[in-house]
Formats: C-alpha cells, structure tokens, sequence
C-alpha cells in the first residue's frame, strides 16, 4: 500500500505539466522529544514568535521536471514555532506573548534532492534573541514518505540542534 502511495505522488509531482505543487507543512507531524529542552531552566516565560512580517509573501519556488514546487517558509515558520512551543510547555517553560525573553524564528528553504522515492529537504533555521544577538542552524532530512515529511522533519532536526546550540542556552538562562 505504501509503495501504491509513493508511486501516485510520484506521477502528480512528475507527471503534471507545468503544475505548481504547493508543499503544505503541519507543526503536529513530528514532536520535539521532551527532554531536548532539558538545559533550559523551566522558571523562565518566553515569547516565541515568527519573524516573517503577517503580510510578507514568504513563497519560495524551485522548478523540477518542468513544475514548480512552492514552498510557504512563514507557514515552515509557523510549524517551527508551534513544535518548539510544545516542547517548552512540556518542560514547564511558559510561552507568554510579554514574556521579558524573545524568539523570533524564521525558516528558509535552501534546496531539495528528489531520488527515485526519497525526498530530502534543506533548510536554515534562524533564531534571533531578545538581547540583539541570534544563531542560523542548517538542516536536511531524508524522508520516503514526500515532500512534506523531508520538510517538516529539517524543521524537527534544526530544532533539536537549537535546543543545544550555545547562544540559545546562553540567552534563555541568564
């Protein structure tokens, strides 16, 4: 059944001429293991947010075999933020939109690879900090299951290196 499935994505993604493939993202799809944020001291309130202006266009497009893949990097964003607001709840870190410690995130596509029935995403992850300082993450992932898995899962792997990355750390608990 599996396999039937990838072959139907297969012949839309391949088989549509000149389509634009809009690849949607769900920030319910993967969960951020709850001890990622175990370095964070859990007395703290942050606001987390998206740094794409709410009416910025954040489309990215990438031409294969003739379609156009769209990617929406404010809608990557907005997974980005809601899987790493998840994560900080669990570990009893308020998410507070007045909270004293900002986040803004921002998520930009930077390349895919398509192998006969593997799809792999490439993202950067930047993290900017309410004290002026911020940090960019690369990711990529492998999925077999479509686009949207290789996408969602970058966005998965850059947060589980932001949850250790020495400048986040450093900001969240001073």
């Amino acid at each position: 059944m599996r396999f039937f499935a990838r072959l139907v994505v297969l012949a839309v993604v391949l088989g549509s001429a000149a389509c634009a493939h809009d690849i949607p993202s769900d920030p319910t799809r993967y969960e951020l293991e709850t001890n990622a944020l175990s370095s964070v001291r859990a007395t703290r309130q942050v606001a987390l947010s998206n740094a794409y202006p709410e009416e910025a266009n954040a489309n990215v497009t990438f031409k294969l075999r003739g379609n156009t893949l769209v990617f929406d990097q404010k809608r990557l964003t907005d997974t980005a933020v809601a899987m790493l607001g998840r994560a900080m709840e669990k570990q009893n870190i308020g998410i507070a939109a007045d909270a004293t410690k900002t986040v803004a995130l921002r998520v930009r596509v930077t390349g895919y690879r398509f192998q006969v029935f593997r799809w792999t995403g490439r993202i950067i992850l930047e993290a900017r900090f309410g004290d002026g300082t911020s940090t960019s993450i690369p990711s990529e992932n492998l999925s077999g299951l479509g686009w949207e898995q290789a996408f969602d899962g970058a966005v998965l792997f850059a947060l589980k290196d932001l949850a250790e990355d020495e400048k986040f750390l450093a900001y969240l608990n001073q």
